[in-house]
This record gives C-alpha cells, sequence and structure tokens, in this order.
C-alpha cells in the first residue's frame, strides 16, 4: 500500500511576497523565505517607527523652540505715591524757609483695612481732602492745600475735584501736582509769596 503523502502548500512572504512552498508542518513555521527577508521584515517596522518618533521629536522642538532675542529698552522707573510723599517730607526736614514746619500730611493717602476704614469713617475721615496741608496764610491765600500723584498713572478722584473747587472758593491755594519735584516746587513757591494780610470787615453794632 502506498505511503501517504502531505500535500503541498504555499503562503506569502511577510519579506517580500513571494510565496514560501512546502509541506504544512514546515510552512506554518515560517513566515519569510529567506534570512535576508526576515532581517528586512524586522528592520522595516523599526525604521518606520524611528521616522514617527523623529516626527513628533520635531514637532514638540518647533513648538517649545524659544522666540528669537530681541533687545528692547527697560521700563522707566515710576515710583509710588507714597515714596514720592515720604521725598516731599524728607525735603521738608532740610528746607530753612519761614512756615515749612507747619506742613503735614492727612490719611488720605493711605490705604487703611477695611476695619480701620470704617472706624476712622465714623471718627470723621472723609473722601477728598487733599494729602498735604500747610496752614500758612500767604499770597493773599489762607492756607496750602496739595494733591500728590505719581509721575504716571495718578487720577483725581471726583471727591478730590470737588474738595478742590470749594477749597478755591474758600480762599485757599489747592494745586495737584505729579511727582515730589513738582510739589516741591508748589511749595516752594507759595512760601515766598507775602504774607497774607486780613482785614476785618467793620461790623455795625
Amino acid at each position: 500500500m502506498p505511503a501517504h503523502k502531505a500535500p503541498i502548500v504555499e503562503k506569502p512572504c511577510k519579506g517580500c511576497g513571494m510565496p514560501i512552498v512546502g509541506r504544512p508542518c514546515d510552512v506554518g513555521k515560517r513566515s519569510y523565505c529567506s534570512n535576508r527577508c526576515q532581517q528586512l521584515g524586522t528592520l522595516v517596522p523599526l525604521m518606520l517607527y524611528g521616522s514617527v518618533l523623529d516626527i513628533i521629536a520635531n514637532f514638540i522642538y518647533m513648538k517649545a523652540k524659544p522666540k528669537p532675542f530681541k533687545l528692547t529698552a527697560p521700563k522707566a522707573f515710576v515710583p509710588l505715591e507714597i515714596d514720592e510723599q515720604a521725598a516731599v517730607f524728607e525735603w521738608a526736614q532740610w528746607c530753612k524757609l519761614p512756615g515749612i514746619d507747619m506742613l503735614y500730611a492727612t490719611l488720605n493717602g493711605v490705604r487703611l483695612p477695611i476695619g480701620y476704614a470704617v472706624k476712622m469713617s465714623k471718627a470723621g475721615l472723609k473722601r477728598g481732602p487733599l494729602d498735604i496741608n500747610l496752614d500758612v496764610a500767604r499770597g493773599g491765600k489762607f492756607g496750602f492745600r496739595g494733591e500728590l500723584k505719581r509721575i504716571k498713572g495718578g487720577m483725581v478722584s471726583i471727591e478730590q475735584e470737588a474738595w478742590i473747587e470749594r477749597l478755591q472758593d474758600e480762599g485757599y491755594f489747592a494745586v495737584v501736582k505729579s511727582g515730589a519735584q513738582e510739589m516741591i516746587a508748589s511749595i516752594t513757591w507759595y512760601l515766598k509769596q507775602p504774607r497774607t494780610v486780613v482785614i476785618p470787615f467793620a461790623t455795625e453794632e
């Protein structure tokens, strides 16, 4: 009785696509027709994987790429209002003009915690009065009132505008100045004016 022969089968090689011919037990174990195809079949996916990583890395680099350095001029330093006011009173300590000892400041330029602000409001602190007071009568005025603002960015409030108008109506010299130098110049000019002479009105009895 003749021996039974296994059928011949074939399947495509994963590397080159050529058919792998042989018995089922042999062909089933093989995926490549030769060692060369096996090496190529292993390297191609690795090469593709590496190229994908390169694309991702380049994309991340372009997104995170720093902007080109551009030399710009530094912003000018603008002192705070409280620092400008401190400079005015530091100057006043060395000033020799008569009447400078009557120069003082109010609390309106100081930011208080809400609790203290409520207490001070009940005690008479109002919005509007100016920062710097000089209770000396000069040049036909009864006193000096100055509101000091920063060189840049300082704004006069509606309450302050109304207070300045009222002070001027009552015979006070009221000004708004930007920066310590302007305020010092204004105070100096005011103190150099002649003393105000008050002539009492004759009253009818």
